[in-house]
């Protein structure tokens, strides 16, 4: 469209539109945004963010949750390929005490996890493992092929949602983490009663607890044996690994292989930790509390985990549910008990 301008000679000039149009669209551009607008989209993406973000970490921590649940569930395989060899359970410890042929003044201890080392797909360090030396047996620091193998990272021993960490203790070199234990008590502490266990007279305090787990020190114990049956007995649960220093969480030491159902899941109520050893065994923190024992055979430690609500356990029949922290403490406590004779209604 053209426009036609009358100058004052009387002649008629004819402006292109298009030169009009050009200059209109510029004056369009020139003009942005406004501080005030912006500031508001600024709000708006910051919000959309803080809204995503809980379910981002929500979905990644299922995720977690999902692939520790995997983990126990490979272990339990492995236990009934165990038992389906042996026709019982690993042991959860092996200790020697004072008289026994194996006896070296503390070691060698073999706990249920390297025991399972052929059946979780570790053959190459079931083929290394010296049980006679175990760990602490004789010459152990010396024998620098058995102590690097504590160095190992067992990745079905470690759930996701926890932290990576090593700690520095008795070999003087980083410790490999677990984050998976056995069940030894379903009201006592990491003894039970009349158990062979004589590691130091000294250190030995009789537990009081009456009903027996399926794991124990010095214990083997088959499907014959789980009266209450096999689908509603828990076998094993996860625990938190320790911080530097702490023995809480290591696949290969002996005190570190266990938990017990006296308390509820991560109950805020601390773990006893041998005190025996030192202080710098037990690193407390609020998530991991912990208190030093002035016993070895009464250390007792509780399931716990990072999974919001409660944590993975695995049952004697090799299947794997959540557990709420919430859980009634006499149904947990049941659920423990091999032979108590409890009615077990609900595993929620």
């Amino acid at each position: 469209m053209d426009r036609l301008t009358l100058l004052a000679d009387g002649s008629v000039v004819r402006t292109f539109y298009v030169q009009w149009k050009h200059e209109h669209n510029l004056r369009r551009r020139a003009r942005g945004f406004t501080l005030v607008e912006l500031l508001v989209v600024i709000a708006i993406i910051g919000i959309l963010i803080a809204l995503l973000l809980p379910a981002v970490q929500a979905a990644r921590e299922a995720a977690r949750r999902m692939q520790c649940s995997n983990h126990l569930k490979q272990i339990g395989l492995g236990m009934q390929l165990y038992h389906e060899s042996h026709g019982v359970f690993p042991y959860g410890l092996t200790s020697p005490y004072p008289g026994s042929p194996l006896y070296t003044g503390g070691g060698p201890w073999n706990g249920w996890t390297v025991r399972l080392f052929p059946y979780i797909e570790q053959k190459v360090l079931a083929d290394q493992w010296d049980y006679d030396i175990g760990y602490a047996g004789y010459n152990f620091v010396a024998n620098l092929k058995q102590s690097r193998l504590l160095v190992f990272e067992v990745p079905t021993y470690r759930c996701p949602s926890d932290a990576p960490n090593k700690c520095y203790g008795e070999s003087a070199q980083p410790e490999a983490r677990s984050n998976y234990v056995a069940c030894f008590s379903a009201d006592g502490t990491y003894i039970e009663r009349d158990c062979v266990f004589k590691y130091d007279s000294q250190y030995m305090i009789q537990p009081t607890t009456t009903r027996k787990a399926l794991f124990n020190n010095n214990i083997q114990r088959g499907l014959v044996d789980v009266v209450d049956g096999s689908s509603t007995t828990v076998a094993l649960s996860e625990c938190l690994t320790g911080t530097e220093g702490d023995v809480r969480g290591i696949w290969w030491y002996h005190v570190s292989l266990h938990y017990t159902h006296k308390y509820t899941p991560n109950t805020p109520i601390p773990d006893l930790v041998f005190s025996g050893w030192g202080p710098g065994y037990c690193v407390s923190t609020v998530d991991n509390p912990c208190t030093l024992a002035g016993a070895l055979s009464v250390s007792n430690f509780s399931a716990r985990s990072y999974h919001p609500g409660g944590v993975n356990a695995a049952r004697a029949d090799g299947s794997v549910d959540f557990y709420s922290d919430s859980i009634d403490l006499a149904l947990w406590q049941a659920l423990a008990s091999i032979e108590g004779g409890e009615t077990v209604v609900d595993v929620d």
